[in-house]
């Protein structure tokens, strides 16, 4: 019996044994995980540092690295001075984008080159490996100055930098009866809607009537309570002759002759006078303006 006892300790103190081995074995065990993830999170650091590291090599290679050279741009009108490829070039460079590799970066070259105030549409901006950039677009073109400030603009209005112009023989209308304003901004339509419409004015004459010495657009407003101001231009020569036009094109009141009438009378009185016509004033609006030619 004494001895059955003994053998009923040694199998406890056996069990005992057991559990303490299996809990040390669970502590050597979640140390070893918990120093393999800590290594595991060390090197995937490494990694991914050196990653980046050769991802920047990338990006840096000069293979890859977009000069304004780089950049190839339909050819810029003899009569505009700015240099719009050194302009695209200097507002990547703003943006960090420097090479063909990174991502989005036609995209954001489209952006830019469509803020520039001498283009009126791109097309298209393709990358053309290992580092050209492609870029299809249309530049803008002044019809007239505004008298008394530093901008010119296009047939839709928009304000363009009159500094940027360098051909004297361009043939633009000088457009007088504006104050000028601090809004104006270059690229945007002019704040003032007798600019816009002397802007399509202009590009719907065309340059005869600039040729014949008519060089001047005159804005005149007629304030009307409770309605919208009746824009009205008139059409001068360096002598102060004037051939009244009346309003642009689809903005003619009741009675007055569609721009067409209008453009071939101005057409046909020009023809008709090899010299400036010595008359003090036409009005294209008027049926009866053929007695004064």
């Amino acid at each position: 019996m004494l001895q059955d006892g003994r053998k009923g300790i040694a199998a406890v103190t056996q069990q005992r044994k057991g559990k303490r081995n299996l809990l040390t074995q669970l502590v050597r065990l979640t140390i070893i995980l918990g120093v393999a993830v800590a290594a595991f999170v060390v090197w995937g650091s490494v990694k991914a540092g050196w990653w980046s590291q050769l991802a920047t090599l990338i990006l840096e290679h000069p293979e890859y690295t977009i000069t304004a050279e780089d950049l190839q741009l339909p050819e810029v009108p003899s009569w505009l001075r700015r240099d719009i490829r050194l302009d695209i070039w200097e507002r990547m460079k703003e943006r960090g984008l420097k090479s063909t590799l990174q991502p989005g970066v036609a995209q954001q070259i489209f952006t830019i080159v469509a803020e520039h105030p001498w283009v009126s549409e791109v097309h298209s901006v393709r990358l053309s490996f290992p580092r050209s950039v492609v870029i299809d677009l249309e530049y803008r073109r002044p019809v007239c100055l505004v008298a008394g400030t530093a901008f010119a603009v296009d047939a839709q209005g928009v304000a363009l930098p009159a500094s940027d112009l360098q051909d004297a023989n361009l043939p633009l209308y000088l457009l007088f009866g504006i104050e000028a304003s601090s809004a104006v901004m270059p690229g945007r339509r002019w704040p003032d809607g007798r600019v816009i419409e002397a802007g399509q004015l202009a590009e719907f004459l065309g340059t005869t009537p600039f040729e014949k010495g008519f060089v001047f657009i005159v804005s005149r407003v007629t304030y009307r309570p409770l309605e919208p101001d009746d824009i009205v231009f008139t059409l001068q020569n360096r002598e102060g002759k004037e051939i009244f036009w009346g309003r642009v094109p689809g903005r003619e009141v009741q009675g007055e002759p569609p721009a067409s009438l209008k453009r071939d009378r101005l057409l046909a009185l020009l023809e008709k006078h090899s010299q400036i016509p010595q008359y003090s004033r036409v009005d294209l609006t008027s049926s009866a303006n053929s007695s004064r030619m």
